[in-house]
């Protein structure tokens, strides 16, 4: 049975990764789609919002395991490293499936930590906060690569990664392609993630 700490690692690691949603495919072919920036946030909330808590980002985990850090700290403990396989289908606010595949690789001893993730998506629908309904097809498929530490003596945990890929949508009569070329730091206190979509920039900094 996996202890609590990797519990914490892996949700730190998942979390990170589908919080990049944004948006692999490695010869995308086709037009980037004409979006205003507005329609471009507006597309991201609607995949924020497909079957993952994305807002659950929290350092909770790590900081309510005091045992774990202290042995961290004194250089005790034993040494647990585990590499598990990820596959999972989530069924879309508003019809069709995304599917999640990858592997995670935590290491209890020292915090490390890494991820390579793929998204796909089949006709999945969702809808932003402002209403607005949206249907995805991957280009196959949206790529995310993050690696994390952990500092045994301050607690701080940094993540940091990249997510690239592209997607098909329809949305309110119209139809295009976006490409995805995003990069992402998390600390204890905060995360920036920065690049482009469809063609726009793209930053978003948030304070915990």
């Amino acid at each position: 049975m996996l202890s609590p700490h990797y519990e914490s690692l892996r949700f730190v690691l998942l979390a990170a990764a589908v919080g990049m949603l944004a948006c692999s495919k490695d010869s995308a072919t086709g037009p980037e789609a004409n979006l205003t920036t507005e329609e471009v946030y507006d597309a991201l909330e609607a995949i924020n919002a497909i079957g993952f808590d994305v807002g659950a980002f929290s350092m909770a985990g790590l900081r309510a395991d005091e045992g774990r850090l202290e042995a961290l700290r004194l250089g005790t403990g034993p040494t647990a490293a585990y590499t598990e396989s990820i596959d999972e289908s989530v069924a879309c606010p508003n019809g069709g499936t995304t599917r999640m595949r990858g592997s995670l690789t935590v290491n209890e001893t020292t915090g490390a930590g890494s991820i390579d993730l793929r998204q796909s998506f089949s006709n999945c629908g969702s809808t932003s906060t402002a209403g607005r309904l949206w249907v995805f097809n991957g280009d196959p498929d949206l790529r995310t690569q993050l690696s994390m530490s952990i500092n045994a003596q301050t607690e701080e945990v940094s993540v940091t990664g990249a997510q690239r890929g592209a997607f098909n949508f329809s949305s309110n009569g119209a139809s295009g392609r976006c490409s995805i070329d995003l990069t992402i730091s998390v600390s204890s206190t905060g995360y920036r993630m920065t690049g482009r979509v469809c063609g726009r920039s793209v930053t978003e900094i948030e304070t915990f």
